[in-house]
This record gives C-alpha cells, structure tokens and sequence, in this order.
C-alpha cells in the first residue's frame, strides 16, 4: 500500500465572508503526480496557498509525512519538504541563474552566522552541497548553458522552467506547480510536459500536485485528478473518469473544448 504524504481535512478559507474554499479533503501519495483544476476563482491557488503555508486556513487540517504541520510558517513548511512555484514569477531579476537557484537551497542550511563569518567545514560542506543541487536541479530543467546570464534577461519560458528549479534544489517531497505553463506557447508546454517527466524520472519518491488550464498538460501527466468549482471538490478519479464526468463537463469551461472534441 503506497505511503499517502499529504492529507487534507475539511480545509476551509473565507475571505471577508465569502466562502473561498469549502471544507475540501485530499489524499496524495507518495511519489504520483496529480492534478487539480477547475475555472477561474474555483478555489485552486487558495488551496495551494494554505498546503504550502502563504495563508493559513479559517478551519481544517493539513498533515504532511502523517504531522500536522498547521503551527508551521512557510519557511518551516519548506524546511520539512514542500516546495511551491507561484502563478506570477518572483525570480530575484538581478542575481544569475545559478545563483537564484543556489540563494533558494539555502532556506535548508544548519550552519549560523558565526560558522559562515568563519568560513568553518560545516558552512564550506553546506555551501558546496548547495551548489551542486543547483547545478543538479539546471540539468533537469535543461537550462545549466544559462548559468551565468542573469535571471530576467531568460526568456519567459526559461524563466518558468528557473523557477522549478529552484522549487527542486531544495529537495522537495511534494512539489506544488501552479499553472507552470501559464503564458508559454504550445511548443514550450510540451517541453514543460518532458521536464516534469524528467522530474518525476529522477525523483521518484517526490509527490507533484499541478494546477494548470491546459489540460493536455494535465491529462499527459497526471495519474489521479481532483476537480474544483466555487470553492468546493466537486470530483476526483483518472484522467478518463474526469474526461467521462458529466458533472465536470457541466461545471468546467474544458467541457466545451471536451464536446468539440467528441465532435
């Protein structure tokens, strides 16, 4: 029976009254990669939001390796092993690449001020580490030829692919991707899809949740499902029994495209 590494109970966000997210439940577990979409406003990014500790929940619970980690800020969320990329880039534009990927590992550090003031073994062992994590997460990503240019001057592809980088050189055991091909072109979104196989190649213990509109991207991808509108899980299953459901084709802006389709 595989391990499940999140565990989400009767999470709930309201914001000024309004019910964003409505007592929602997930179970993902180790090592699969899943989905989870629905349209505009349906609640998607809060729910990534409140697993990777942006906000906190107004009630529920989130347990992460079967801990409650609802005490836990974002940093400490990080530390224990959950990483996150964001709709919006938020690369560090003046640093390069390698240094944006190796500045994010080092949310993990052990050593203090003292032993880095110091330049003492653990802070040389430590910084070395960090940088071949980086050089290892470049490789995956398929951009280490870009290790010396700097972060803004990539192309917005590049970009969203950096970003995923840094989110894997931290050593993650979840990975939560929202919308990582929003504003890439069809070519760059089937280059996406390869990375995360890649990824999922190369980590195959690390647990990917992916929020994303294309759902080529998703159905390619993702082994299991979960289905969201106006802030509530409305269903979950394959890629086929998603592609199936009556309910999501009447709830989800992607049963228009599904009926063109069938056409």
């Amino acid at each position: 029976m595989a391990e499940t590494i999140l565990s989400v109970r009767n999470l709930t966000q309201q914001f000024k009254g309004v019910l964003a997210v409505d007592h929602i439940r997930m179970d993902l577990e180790k090592g699969s990669i899943y989905g989870l979409i629905g349209t505009n406003g349906a609640g998607k990014s809060t729910v990534i939001n409140m697993i990777s500790g942006s906000i906190p929940p107004t009630e529920g619970e989130i347990l992460f390796g079967g801990k409650d980690i609802g005490k836990l800020d974002a940093a400490g969320r990080a530390k224990a092993g959950i990483a996150r990329t964001f709709q919006n880039l938020r690369l560090f534009s003046g640093q390069t690449v390698l240094d944006n990927v190796i500045t994010a590992s080092q949310i993990t550090r052990k050593y203090n001020l003292l032993e880095m003031l110091a330049c003492m073994p653990r802070y040389r062992r430590e910084e070395k580490d960090f940088s071949e994590r980086a050089k290892d997460a470049l490789r995956i990503m398929d951009i280490e030829r870009y290790e010396d240019f700097q972060a803004d001057n990539l192309p917005y592809g590049l970009q969203r692919r950096l970003e995923i980088a840094r989110c894997l050189a931290i050593r993650p055991k979840l990975l939560l991707l929202d919308e990582p091909a929003a504003g890439m072109n069809p070519h760059e979104s089937l280059k996406l899809v390869d990375d995360i196989r890649v990824i999922h190649r190369t980590h195959p213990e690390m647990t990917i949740l992916l929020i994303e509109h294309d759902m080529k991207v998703v159905m390619n991808l993702c082994g299991y499902i979960f289905v969201m509108a106006s802030g509530r899980m409305i269903a979950e299953g394959t890629p086929k029994q998603i592609y199936d459901s009556e309910e999501v084709i009447s709830a989800y802006l992607g049963g228009i495209v599904h009926r063109k389709e069938r056409a």
